[in-house]
């Protein structure tokens, strides 16, 4: 089961660092839409089974991660406009991000500093642009950050 585990956070590290490259430099690829959503529902999918083993903090905010990330390629992959506003997945993402900034108390831990800023990512990502708010070089902050992060996860697992 440990390999099933461990295949979330492989799926959810790609997804990341994949989207923080396009991120910084906007690539022009052939279905790369499709793969981001394939990977964030694996990633949802493979993550759910990490539940039974997290601090009860941490499986809320994987629960919420792995909704928001299968929701999220969903609707990518099947090009269906879900009944779900993009405002409902935004604010999934940013509460899940919150259930994971705690975790940075374990700082000796590869996987828990992942946590921290993958946290810090989602609430960036999400919170930032519906405030309106206009942060110079935020793209490059948050592609970094996210790419951190998923660096931090994979060496973690």
């Amino acid at each position: 089961m440990k390999t099933i585990d461990n295949l979330g956070v492989l799926f959810l590290g790609v997804w990341l660092i994949a989207r923080s490259i396009f991120t910084l430099f906007p690539l022009e690829l052939p279905r790369s839409e499709f793969y981001f959503g394939l990977a964030a529902v694996l990633a949802g999918l493979f993550l759910f089974f990490r539940l039974r083993d997290a601090k009860p903090f941490i499986a809320v905010g994987t629960l919420l991660l792995c909704l928001f990330l299968i929701l999220t390629g969903l609707t990518i992959v099947l090009r269906a406009n879900l009944p779900i506003p993009v405002s409902l997945l935004a604010i999934l993402g940013a509460i899940s991000g919150l259930f994971f900034l705690p975790s940075v108390s374990d700082y000796r831990s590869f996987f828990s500093l992942g946590l921290f800023f993958l946290g810090v990512w989602l609430i960036a990502n999400f919170v930032v642009p519906y405030l309106g708010l206009g942060i110079p070089s935020f793209n490059i902050a948050q592609a970094l950050v996210g790419i951190l992060s998923a660096l931090l996860l994979l060496l973690g697992m």
